[in-house]
């Protein structure tokens, strides 16, 4: 993108990274921000580009940008926030707070295992899962319940289930989501811009992406693993033929159904 205006500030000294962000915005990304805070002082505040190549939005200094697996970190900050108030604890069994998660024996599984991706749960493993299902927190979290753990000595990290496990432990113990208990608790206490699920999308920048960036998830979908399968690739999270927008997190254009992930030879458990 040549030409693009960037817009902001960057300390004596940085002059450099507004220059890589320059160079970013001409060769990889149409539009963007940057920040960097050193010692507490914003040293880099840069943007500019599009937010939306559809409309040609222009980046502003008020665009919103999803962040990802940045979300895990919010997470994690609103589930102190939960302990602080003493109304979950790390070293407490889930199901003292969510009954139905002892199923399988999953009886002695504590918050602290969730949220360190140490129960064994990774991934919906009982079914197929279409991206359509995704935003079904309560549909993710009964299947999660009523699912087995994976035995492994480890952890086992998966892209999706941390957020649902902890919503709903959210919910049962404050009669709030994870979202609203976050707006409540920690986002509008410190001024905080930052939210999910945002409806409508107007200030967000949307996100595309081509099949020469999903096919880094082909591995996955065709690994001789199931596990990796199921955790990597139901569903796979940037599809080919698809794009992720602002509304919801993820939709897709043609609405693949991945069902590969299953031991092989055999057919998905079901198909939504």
């Amino acid at each position: 993108m040549t030409g693009t205006q960037v817009n902001g500030y960057t300390a004596a000294g940085f002059e450099g990274v507004r220059a890589c962000f320059e160079t970013n915005l001409r060769e990889v990304e149409t539009g963007a921000a940057f920040a960097v805070y050193h010692h507490g002082r914003a040293v880099v505040d840069l943007w500019g580009g599009t937010a939306d190549e559809a409309t040609g939005r222009a980046w502003t200094e008020q665009t919103r940008a999803q962040i990802f697996s940045g979300s895990k970190g919010i997470i994690a900050a609103t589930l102190l926030r939960l302990c602080d108030a003493g109304v979950l604890a790390l070293d407490e069994p889930v199901a003292r707070y969510w009954p139905e998660f002892a199923a399988h024996g999953k009886e002695h599984v504590t918050v602290g295992d969730c949220a360190t991706y140490s129960a064994g749960l990774p991934a919906i493993t009982s079914r197929v899962v279409d991206l359509g299902d995704l935003g079904d927190a309560r549909l993710m979290a009964e299947l999660l319940a009523g699912q087995a753990p994976v035995p492994a000595p480890r952890l086992l990290y998966g892209p999706w289930t941390l957020g649902w496990l902890l919503d709903e432990l959210t919910l049962r113990t404050t009669g709030l989501t994870l979202r609203d208990f976050f707006r409540k608790e920690v986002a509008a206490p410190h001024g905080l811009a930052i939210d999910w699920g945002l409806r409508p999308a107007a200030g967000v920048a949307s996100i595309v992406y081509d099949d020469a960036f999903a096919a880094q998830y082909d591995r996955f979908n065709t690994s001789d693993d199931p596990l990796v399968r199921a955790t990597w690739a139901n569903p796979v999270p940037f599809p080919k033929g698809a794009w992720c927008g602002t509304t919801p997190p993820c939709a897709t254009r043609t609405s693949p159904r991945r069902t590969s992930w299953a031991p092989r030879g055999t057919s998905p458990a079901c198909t939504p």
